[in-house]
């Protein structure tokens, strides 16, 4: 935050410095003023270097969600940890905002293997009292999108494709009274 340089292991902005890094943004000259400073590239990823040398690029530093008390969580540590289940091939964590302002949060994810709506309920109400021990009280993890097979992946980018997922409105499920329960958000 302060621009000072990290010790390993710290998790921090990664910043490039090179004679092959980029020149500007093509014709956006505000944005290469808020990227490139003083010859330093401020990607925008969070990101830690160990002792080796190896860096290690968690996500991007906008994909968080602020709390009341000036911390913050990050989607992709929460992804991260729902990830840590048998169960879960892949996920992602986007924040879903409410008319409310209430502060949660939509899991994409992708099953390990088939599973019956009851084995789902168990999984689900599992995963969903865990987190709960984990996360701030002001923060709902509060329904899931299943995918087959795989996220979505962007064509151009070859990355997940947050910004579909984001969009979608339809399709999610929730455990409610004991029973898997589509709703749209």
């Amino acid at each position: 935050k302060n621009g000072n340089e990290l010790h390993y292991n710290q998790r921090g902005e990664l910043w490039v410095k090179s004679q092959t890094a980029m020149k500007c943004y093509y014709n956006k000259p505000d944005l290469t003023a808020k990227t490139k400073i003083h010859g330093w590239i401020h990607t925008g990823d969070l990101a830690e270097i160990d002792e080796n040398g190896f860096v290690y690029i968690w996500g991007r530093l906008t994909d968080k969600v602020d709390l009341k008390d000036g911390n913050s969580i990050y989607l992709f540590d929460v992804a991260n940890q729902i990830k840590t289940y048998d169960y879960i091939d892949d996920a992602v964590v986007l924040s879903a905002p409410t008319q409310d302002h209430q502060k949660r949060m939509v899991a994409h994810i992708v099953w390990s293997q088939k599973f019956t709506n009851n084995e789902k309920v168990n999984y689900l109400t599992e995963m969903n009292e865990e987190l709960r021990q984990v996360l701030p009280e002001e923060l709902v993890l509060y329904a899931y999108a299943e995918h087959d097979g795989m996220l979505p992946y962007s064509p151009t980018t070859l990355k997940k494709d947050k910004n579909k997922m984001a969009k979608q409105t339809i399709g999610f499920i929730q455990v409610i009274d004991g029973k898997l329960t589509t709703i749209e958000l």
